[in-house]
Parts: C-alpha cells; sequence; structure tokens
C-alpha cells in the first residue's frame, strides 16, 4: 500500500461518513393542503434532487477499520482532527482538497498545512507496517 492509495482510503472513509443516516431525523412537516397542479400554477419544485445513495456492508467496515487505523496511529488530537479534515474536503471531489479552506481553520498557511497531513498519514503509515 502506497501513501496515495492510503489517502484515496481514507477519502472514501470520508465518503462513506456522509452516506450514512443522519443522527436526528430531519424531516419537513407542513400543513399546507394538498394541491392539484393548475394549468398556470403549479408548486412542485422545477429539478429532480440527487441524493446519495446508502452506504454498503463494505463500505462501512473499511470506514471502521479506516477509523481505527488513524486512532491507533495517530497521538496527537490536532493531527487526528486535520486528517479527518482533509478527507472530508477531498470527498466528492475531482480536484482534491480545498487546502486554503482547511488553512483558514487551521489558523496556518496552506503549505504547513500540507507538510503536517503528510507527516500525520507518513505517522499512520509507518505504524500500520509491522502489522501488515
Amino acid at each position: 500500500m502506497r501513501l496515495t492509495s492510503f489517502h484515496d482510503f481514507l477519502v472514501a472513509a470520508a465518503e462513506t461518513e456522509r452516506r450514512l443516516p443522519s443522527v436526528h431525523k430531519r424531516t419537513l412537516k407542513t400543513f399546507w393542503p394538498e394541491l392539484t397542479g393548475e394549468r398556470h400554477v403549479d408548486y412542485r419544485p422545477d429539478e429532480t434532487r440527487i441524493t446519495l445513495c446508502r452506504a454498503t456492508n463494505r463500505q462501512i467496515d473499511d470506514h471502521a477499520k479506516a477509523m481505527e487505523m488513524v486512532i491507533t496511529g495517530l497521538d496527537n488530537k490536532e493531527d487526528r482532527r486535520l486528517v479527518w479534515a482533509v478527507a472530508h474536503s477531498a470527498a466528492f471531489r475531482e480536484r482534491g482538497p480545498r487546502w486554503s479552506k482547511i488553512a483558514k481553520l487551521a489558523h496556518t498557511h496552506r503549505e504547513t498545512v500540507k507538510r503536517r497531513y503528510e507527516k500525520a498519514l507518513l505517522d499512520v503509515f509507518y505504524q500500520q507496517l509491522p502489522k501488515s
């Protein structure tokens, strides 16, 4: 396993986390009466809402494995937060993480965030080598 594949594994875990059901069920309840579609007035939305598919059992197992690897591999709380912030930032994106946005949250420069992330990935990666 290389660092890029490990990064992809963490991004897939972040995508799985977004696919899991919400803790709080937010249902919109309204007292509007049902209206039939009239000729010129239609209250239905124009666009189709796109939703994510549910996570499969394999994805959930991989998510749990990724969480365990990060928790056991990194002792520093800030590094763990950084790793998950980068993974969530890169989830469902083609261009990779938003380094500038993460840097603003961390109150540092984006290059510093990249270096800290790479160091944290190396720490987790080397922690897992003897087990493999």
